[in-house]
């Protein structure tokens, strides 16, 4: 009968400590689960501060975005732009950056990207939308691939940072499960944390505040560094206008307006073409306005090759580029 006694509170001991313990831990993981709430909401504040301050506070998912690619007009909704989460695309559509978006003179967004390759991309996007499992990529053609590759890898459409895997509204059964849950929470976290630090560095590629851009010979390379021939100095007159606005140039091909970038049609100043538009005589003289109005600087060069050429020194320059300097996530 004593040894019974013994036993039983022996065990009571042992029960006792190990209540003890697991509460212990409990309160551990309580802790960090309220760590990891409040930097969630710290990261949701910043996301929040940037729309306030860069003017998207009343961007909504149903807006429809004009967008100006490379000379072609698009139109998309904002929900469609954003719908693959923790892409580029949803950053730069997010409404964090609203009002620093470049803007060509009719106020649609300029994207600076091929326009085939683009509307390839909003293809994916509208079947994101309709289908319940992530699509795959769409097929192009095989002399494409490489390039439609650099694209999607630019945007970030192949991995995404869901911020539904950062949500603290999960059910937990065990210890062990809560464990494993704040561990995935923090990757998570750090993911999403790291992309905000990202962000400034990539949209600046979309932005009329972009840095310089490095070109292959050294040149510290910005929006003003072809054209000297400031073409709105004759605004006035009948026979001019300016061809560029904004930091944007536009090119007359064989019919055809095609829009860029001066920094990227200038991403080799050692090229014919940025020899041509740096010069101030040959600019004035091939400054033309088409019958709608538009000012454009004609370009006799074969339309085809020309656009290789420039989208050449695009994926060069600028995605290369970025993919070395934009930590992956």
């Amino acid at each position: 009968m004593k040894a019974d006694t013994t036993n039983q509170s022996a065990l009571s001991s042992l029960l006792e400590d190990i209540v003890k313990k697991l509460a212990s831990s409990m309160k551990l993981i309580n802790d960090e689960h309220q760590a990891l709430e409040k930097r969630h909401k710290d990261i949701i504040d910043r996301q929040d501060a940037l729309a306030y301050k860069h003017g998207g506070e009343h961007a909504k998912p149903s807006d429809i975005i004009c967008l100006n690619v490379r000379g072609t007009e698009l139109f998309a909704r904002r929900d469609t732009l954003t719908v693959v989460k923790g892409s580029r695309l949803e950053a730069l559509f997010s409404g964090r950056w609203e009002n620093q978006l470049l803007r060509d003179e009719s106020g649609r967004v300029f994207m600076d990207v091929d326009p085939a390759m683009f509307k390839k991309i909003l293809e994916y996007l509208y079947m994101v939308k309709i289908s319940e499992d992530l699509p795959p990529l769409p097929q192009v053609v095989e002399e494409d691939k490489e390039a439609f590759d650099m694209y999607v890898d630019f945007f970030k459409l192949r991995t995404t940072v869901s911020s539904e895997a950062a949500s603290t509204e999960q059910t937990i059964s065990s210890t062990m499960e809560e464990k494993e849950m704040m561990a995935k929470m923090k990757q998570d976290l750090d993911a999403i944390e790291q992309e905000l630090e990202n962000e400034e560095s990539f949209v600046a590629f979309f932005t009329k505040d972009s840095d310089a851009v490095d070109s292959p010979t050294g040149a510290q390379l910005d929006d003003s560094s072809c054209f000297p021939y400031k073409s709105d100095a004759v605004v006035g007159t009948e026979s001019k206008k300016s061809a560029t606005f904004n930091g944007i140039v536009n090119l007359f091909l064989n019919g055809e307006i095609v829009a860029y970038r001066v920094k990227t049609v200038c991403g080799d100043m050692t090229s014919k073409l940025a020899s041509d538009l740096s010069d101030e005589t040959w600019v004035k003289e091939h400054t033309i306005v088409t019958e709608n109005g538009k000012a454009c600087i004609l370009m006799e060069y074969p339309g085809a090759d020309l656009k290789a050429l420039v989208e050449h020194f695009h994926l060069k320059n600028v995605i290369a580029e970025s993919a070395k300097k934009l930590s992956p996530s």
